[in-house]
């Protein structure tokens, strides 16, 4: 059974709150357009900014999405898909590279990929 990634109490609040804060952006518009006076016209628009402010706060904190993300194993390569398609397809025959060959090359392209990445 593989492990699930540990996320903090922080991490999880923030997450919920986005989701509460997020919504009320969503509903804004249709509050703003059913308001029955200026002052709930306010009210509303005030939310709004408010809750804007919040997600705005929130979204700074690492959400458990990235901490997921971050967990996971690397992707096949595209490189590694395409040759292992013609390999089916039987397009690429004996002189094809070999095994060890390929997986070096892909090695490679994840080393030059995360070193783009690094800062």
């Amino acid at each position: 059974m593989p492990e699930r990634p540990s996320h903090t109490w922080r991490t999880r609040l923030a997450d919920i709150g986005m989701i509460l804060f997020g919504a009320i952006m969503a509903i804004t518009p249709l509050a703003l357009w059913v308001a029955p006076t200026k002052s709930w016209f306010y009210f509303v628009l005030e939310l709004f900014v408010i809750s804007g402010f919040i997600v705005w706060y929130l979204s700074r904190f690492e959400s458990s999405a990235a901490e997921h993300q971050r967990n996971q194993r690397l992707k096949r390569s595209v490189y590694d898909r395409i040759v292992h398609l013609l390999q089916n397809l039987g397009l690429m025959k004996r002189n094809a590279p070999s095994q060890a060959e390929l997986k070096e090359r892909a090695a490679k392209h994840r080393r030059d990929i995360q070193e783009r990445k690094a800062p």
